[in-house]
């Protein structure tokens, strides 16, 4: 069997890190599972491919003008065509929206389509848009997939009797990257830490991550309690934005801002809690890596969140843009004991691995061969 999986990247964030394991781990499995990378024609060579090198990951890179190129689609499928592929599987609005524009006599091979999460997108954005027309043309794939049950809920999908709908949760590899104690950050990170209470997020700067929240709920923690300090690792857009909130929170000197840093989730056991403050959210890839890692969660209660912590037995939920239930959260991940971050653990590897995902990605193909 063989699989073109074809995203968009805008880095290497949770959709990627997640395709770049399902990849790895349906190669072991035997099926022949490729990336097709696209981007616009001035685009410099993007950290997926560059990672898709690293891991040995068969790549197709297609540049296209912008928007929605007909011929950067057409080019997508003949190879497709070319290489013998038998499904077509898309990540993403663009290549999933590219790939279902085109008339069925053209594309004559079945596609997935994964939905990894809607954002809380402004009705006159492009991004709203879209979603809107990314939802209306799902019934031109032969199956759909979301990550969690509260991606399907969120929008009024229209359940066709010929597509199939599914549900696969993420997951990511039961290893943990390894730490080099020699490592110029790891370094910085334990003297930035010292004897105080480190708190870590990660994602893209972005208004659906919600940083702007997690800094204001650490200027409240801050006012009582000087013993805390937070590392947030990415970036994006939003950056001189927070940097200035956090000048204005008075916050500067206890907040450090590390930048995009591939494989950040690595550092995790370095920290003492992790926060998503999240506005919106599909399945957050850097949950599961704390989980792995057994850094106590505390996160807002959006998208497929609540089920992932199984309802916040695993962590801390707080309701979306809630400081003050964030704040609190924090100060009680204080008590979790090595007893709980060992059951933490243990609850990702019973529910979270990538060979799960796989096994049940592996079954959605099945059924599309046995119906074409």
């Amino acid at each position: 069997m063989k699989v073109l999986h074809i995203i968009d990247s805008g880095g290497l964030y949770g959709a990627e890190v997640m395709l770049l394991e399902l990849i790895i781990e349906q190669r072991k499995q035997g099926i022949d599972a490729q990336l097709c990378s696209i981007g616009s024609n001035n685009c410099e060579k993007k950290e997926i491919e560059i990672k898709a090198n690293f891991e040995k990951i068969p790549l197709y890179v297609v540049r296209m003008g912008s928007g929605f190129s007909a011929s950067g689609a057409n080019k997508i499928v003949k190879y497709a065509h070319r290489h013998d592929f038998d499904i077509m599987h898309s990540h993403g609005y663009k290549p999933s929206i590219l790939l279902a524009l085109l008339p069925g006599f053209i594309r004559r091979m079945p596609t997935v389509r994964t939905l990894h999460g809607w954002t809380s997108a402004n009705k006159l954005s492009k991004i709203y848009f879209y979603e809107y027309l990314d939802v209306l043309l799902l019934r031109r794939s032969t199956a759909v997939v979301a990550v969690n049950k509260s991606i399907f809920k969120k929008k009024n999908i229209d359940y066709k009797k010929n597509i199939k709908f599914s549900v696969v949760e993420n997951g990511i590899s039961k290893k943990a990257p390894l730490i080099d104690n020699d490592e110029t950050i790891v370094k910085k990170i334990l003297n930035i830490k010292g004897d105080d209470y480190l708190i870590c997020s990660i994602g893209r700067l972005s208004y659906e991550k919600g940083f702007d929240i997690l800094l204001r709920a650490f200027s409240e923690l801050k006012k009582n309690d000087e013993s805390y300090k937070l590392i947030i690792f990415g970036e994006g857009e939003l950056e001189e934005n927070l940097f200035k909130l956090a000048k204005d929170l008075d916050i500067s000197d206890k907040v450090c801002f590390f930048g995009y840093h591939d494989n950040a989730s690595k550092y995790l056991p370095l920290m003492d809690v992790y926060v998503n403050s999240s506005r919106s959210e599909g399945m957050p890839i850097t949950l599961l890596e704390a989980m792995r890692s057994g850094c106590p969660i505390v996160a807002t209660n959006v998208g497929g969140v609540s089920e992932m912590l199984n309802n916040g037995e695993y962590g801390v939920l707080a309701d979306s843009e809630n400081i003050d239930q964030i704040v609190e959260g924090i100060k009680k991940s204080k008590d979790m004991s090595s007893d709980d971050k060992k059951g933490l653990q243990l609850f990702f590897k019973n529910n979270f691995i990538s060979e799960m995902m796989a096994n049940k990605y592996f079954d959605i193909y099945e059924w599309i061969q046995d119906k074409y």
